[in-house]
């Protein structure tokens, strides 16, 4: 039942973000280098060496430049993910026992473009969709104790953020799914107590409610 509740509130409003590419103004030779390589990318692989570029002279550029490179690199690795993981809800399969499997080559790339992205441009609303994206990666992988670790981070950190409330709900879910309801219980209680925060999203609250309840 819980995870029915959990499910619906998911899935009736699953935000469609993007991380938009912006030309870089620099004197650094590389950087057109790598908008070439933007410009010409048509499938996953051009938009992976464009990532790979703009990520490479994130490394090295100054500061002003660091950040430019970064969420031009992020922008490209969105575009090279072949598939959409902001939320993966698989009804057909809550009942089995979750094994943890390795992540594909292009996804373990993605999701280390990810992270890089959020140490790099901390705070950014991108870095905690990246952050978030990268959670729902790992528990398509069924890698629940990390991709929790992530979703009750952007809960404690950034709940100022509308991500906030995907994040609290799959969290939910994901403790469900690894048996802990004493942690579930406990995370719900911790959140009922922040009134202002339940009051900007109250499908949440509405979840969040009905789990105390059961």
């Amino acid at each position: 039942m819980w995870r029915w509740l959990i499910a619906v509130s998911v899935l009736v409003a699953t935000p469609a973000w993007a991380a938009p590419h912006r030309h870089v103004a620099s004197r650094d030779p590389a950087f057109a280098t790598a908008e070439k390589l933007w410009s010409a990318a048509k499938d996953p692989a051009g938009w992976r060496a464009a990532a790979d570029a703009f990520f490479a002279l994130a490394e090295t550029a100054t500061d002003a430049d660091k950040v430019a490179a970064a969420r031009s690199g992020w922008a490209a690795a969105r575009n090279a993910l072949a598939k959409d993981v902001r939320v993966e809800m698989e009804p057909g399969h809550w009942d089995r026992k979750p094994v943890a499997k390795p992540l594909s080559e292009p996804d373990a790339w993605f999701v280390q473009r990810a992270e890089r992205y959020e140490q790099l441009d901390r705070g950014a609303p991108d870095a905690v969709v990246a952050e978030f994206i990268r959670a729902n990666t790992l528990r398509h992988y069924d890698q629940l104790e990390p991709a929790n670790a992530l979703y009750l981070d952007i809960v404690a950190t950034h709940r100022d953020q509308d991500v906030a409330e995907y994040a609290a709900n799959l969290a939910c879910d994901t403790f469900v799914q690894l048996g802990q309801f004493d942690k579930l219980l406990a995370f719900v209680d911790q959140l009922r107590t922040d009134k202002p925060f339940l009051a900007r999203f109250p499908d949440l609250a509405h979840t969040l409610r009905a789990i105390h309840l059961k």
